[in-house]
């Protein structure tokens, strides 16, 4: 029996890496996430999957994208993060509201409660720059925590703080399409 040329090529496809720093929410604050997230869907009639409780996450600082993962750049970028001694800290969250995209991001946002996560965004910005693995020049940042994806756009919404305190950072492979987040390394704040 042959196979149809959809059927050919599953599986087949190469991997595509994207790799960059990132924090997660501790368990509470992942079960909080997860209310909300339904409570918004609901609320909202939005029919966007929810993004997976296991990759709720706030992105830091990218290395690329690739077809393979370039191991040699794994290891120089960890060497050059293992030197940063940050304490930890509270991110609080108060804001939910749609982003521009096809389909729109639904990202949990902070007045004041992201500090923390900027300092270490530029910390980290830093040391990859003094080892020429990322550009001088610190890109544009703006912390946030991606709920769901859904072509509607929903009105800004004020919300009580939900908030973790962060005690890590660490370096993931999102392999896309599989839905994962292969740890890479992981560095404890003080």
């Amino acid at each position: 029996m042959g196979f149809t040329t959809a059927e050919r090529f599953v599986g087949s496809r190469p991997s595509i890496h994207k790799l960059f720093f990132t924090i997660y929410p501790d368990a509470a604050a992942v079960r909080r996430i997860a209310r909300l997230q339904r409570d918004i869907r609901d609320r909202a009639g939005l029919w966007g999957k929810p993004t997976a409780m296991a990759r709720l996450h706030i992105s830091l600082n990218g290395l690329g994208v690739f077809g393979a993962r370039p191991d040699r750049l794994v290891a120089e970028a960890c060497e050059a993060v293992s030197h940063i001694r940050t304490p930890s800290f509270v991110v609080a969250f108060n804001t939910v509201k749609s982003w521009k995209g096809a389909p729109r991001p639904l990202v949990m946002l902070a007045d004041e409660g992201d500090y923390g996560v900027r300092n270490l965004h530029s910390e980290i910005h830093e040391a990859l720059a003094e080892r020429n693995l990322v550009p001088g020049r610190e890109r544009q940042f703006t912390p946030h925590l991606t709920l769901l994806r859904d072509r509607r756009e929903t009105p800004e919404e004020t919300i009580s703080n939900l908030e973790w305190r962060v005690r890590e950072f660490r370096l993931v492979d999102s392999l896309h399409g599989e839905g994962r987040h292969d740890l890479l390394g992981s560095w404890t704040l003080d």
